[in-house]
């Protein structure tokens, strides 16, 4: 039993014993595990349920596993082969290595890239390119309006803080001048201390001049 690969060449059919017998055929086969191409040129199998139920379609690339065998291909009438067969001289019946009548497992690894499909899936494609678009300029729609904001709050602090610094620059300049003011007041204070003790002791001296006794004393008088 090996892995196989393949592409879905047509369907067919062919008369035995009065019944139809439906067949598919696959072309392009490789050896799945090391992408080797084999020397059939294609292989016809019996269409059984193990490819209607993986829903193969003429296009589709398969993976399937098969047992490898010695079996007949061809026509056993060559008047058959010539009725059925473009080339009649590689149709006639002989013993070749090829596949069991039914693989064990069918997988499709691609689908058919058919016109419609493609047409779709553009249109899918831009539909997700439109919505993208549109999520896309309504983000920078929210950073403008977030930018904007972020700006009016920037000039708003900007104002304040001139506004502050305004203000402190007046406190500066009046806590200066009451600085100034305070010295020239203490340098008025120490002038006038002085001026009063100045004036205070001169007035002490005329005040006890006029309080000094103009009698002379009895000793004095007695002298006399």
């Amino acid at each position: 039993m090996h892995r196989f690969s393949g592409v879905v060449d047509r369907f067919g059919s062919f008369s035995r014993n009065g019944e139809t017998e439906h067949t598919i055929c696959i072309r392009n086969l490789q050896l799945a595990d090391r992408d080797q191409a084999l020397d059939l040129d294609h292989w016809w199998f019996r269409l059984r349920e193990v490819w209607t139920e993986a829903g193969v379609r003429v296009g589709d690339t398969v993976l399937f596993t098969a047992k490898v065998q010695r079996c007949t291909k061809g026509y056993g009438d060559p008047a058959g082969a010539c009725l059925n067969s473009r080339n009649a001289a590689s149709r006639l019946r002989e013993q070749v290595v090829g596949f069991g009548t039914c693989p064990r497992s069918v997988v499709v690894l691609r689908r058919r890239q058919t016109t419609s499909r493609l047409v779709e899936e553009m249109a899918s494609e831009k539909a997700c390119s439109v919505a993208q678009l549109a999520e896309a300029e309504a983000d920078l729609q929210r950073l403008q309006q977030h930018r904007q904001a972020l700006l009016d709050d920037t000039e708003r602090l900007q104002g304040a803080l001139n506004e502050t610094v305004g203000r402190l620059e007046r406190e500066t300049q009046l806590r200066t001048r009451l600085h100034a003011s305070l010295i020239q007041l203490q340098r008025k204070a120490v002038v006038a201390a002085l001026l009063a003790l100045t004036l205070g002791g001169a007035a002490g001296v005329v005040l006890a001049q006029r309080l000094a006794p103009s009698q002379p004393c009895p000793s004095v008088a007695a002298r006399r």
